[in-house]
């Protein structure tokens, strides 16, 4: 979920979740 997930909406919830 880090590849196919930066579209747009989960590029902010990468770093949200990674915390």
């Amino acid at each position: 979920v880090g590849a196919p997930a930066p579209k747009g909406p989960a590029k902010p919830a990468i770093p949200a979740a990674k915390k």
